[in-house]
C-alpha cells in the first residue's frame, strides 16, 4: 500500500520544509494528503496542516469539515482535536449535532470532552432529548460531565443547579432536564 511506500519517503521532509516556508501553493496538496493517505505521510501532512502559518490552513481544515467524503470530515475532527483551530468547541458542536455519520458525531463529542464550555451546554442538553441516537446521548453525557468537572475547578465556588430547561424558550416547547443536570453535577 501507499503507507509502506511512504515510510522514510523524502516527501515527508519536503512537507516540513514547505510548512516552515508557508508555501501557500502546497496547502491544497497537504490538505488532500491529510485525509487520503495513511501512515507516516498522513501524519506528516496533518502536522503540516496543524502548523501551517496564517489563516489559510484554518480555512483548509474548515473546508474538510464540510467535505462530502466522511473520511475527510473525520480527519478534520481529528486535526481540530490535535489543536488545529483556536476555538474548537464552537466549530465542533454543530458537527456533533448534525453530521450524517455517527462515527464523526462521536469523534466530535470525544474532542468536545476536552474543550466544551458553558456556551455549548444548551446544545449538549439538546442531545439528551428524545430522537438523538443512544450513542450520541451517552457521549453528550460524558461531555457534560467533563464540562461540570472543569467548571467546579474554577474559583467560583460550588455549582448549584436549581432548574435546567432546554428547548425553544421562553414560550415554545421545552423539556425540564433539571434532574439529569443535577445528577451530572452531583456525580462529578
Amino acid at each position: 500500500g501507499q503507507s509502506e511506500a511512504a515510510a522514510g519517503h523524502p516527501f515527508v521532509a519536503a512537507l516540513a520544509a514547505l510548512t516552515r516556508l508557508g508555501h501557500q501553493p502546497a496547502l491544497e496538496l497537504i490538505t488532500q494528503l491529510a485525509w487520503t493517505e495513511e501512515g507516516e505521510l498522513a501524519k506528516a501532512a496533518r502536522n503540516a496542516l496543524s502548523y501551517f502559518p496564517g489563516d489559510n490552513a484554518d480555512k483548509a481544515v474548515l473546508g474538510l469539515l464540510r467535505h462530502k467524503q466522511a473520511e475527510a470530515r473525520l480527519a478534520a475532527v481529528e486535526l481540530i482535536g490535535q489543536g488545529a483551530l483556536d476555538k474548537p468547541a464552537a466549530v465542533l458542536m454543530p458537527v456533533a449535532k448534525e453530521d450524517a455519520d455517527g462515527n464523526i458525531r462521536t469523534a466530535a463529542l470525544r474532542v468536545l470532552q476536552e474543550c466544551a464550555g458553558i456556551d455549548e451546554m444548551p446544545a449538549l442538553l439538546g442531545l439528551l432529548e428524545k430522537g438523538a441516537a443512544d450513542a450520541d446521548k451517552q457521549a453528550a453525557e460524558r461531555v457534560l460531565g467533563a464540562l461540570v468537572v472543569r467548571q467546579k475547578r474554577m474559583p467560583t465556588g460550588d455549582i448549584t443547579i436549581e432548574k435546567a430547561l432546554y428547548g425553544d424558550l421562553p414560550d415554545g416547547a421545552s423539556s425540564d432536564v433539571t434532574d439529569k443536570v443535577q445528577q451530572l453535577v452531583a456525580s462529578n
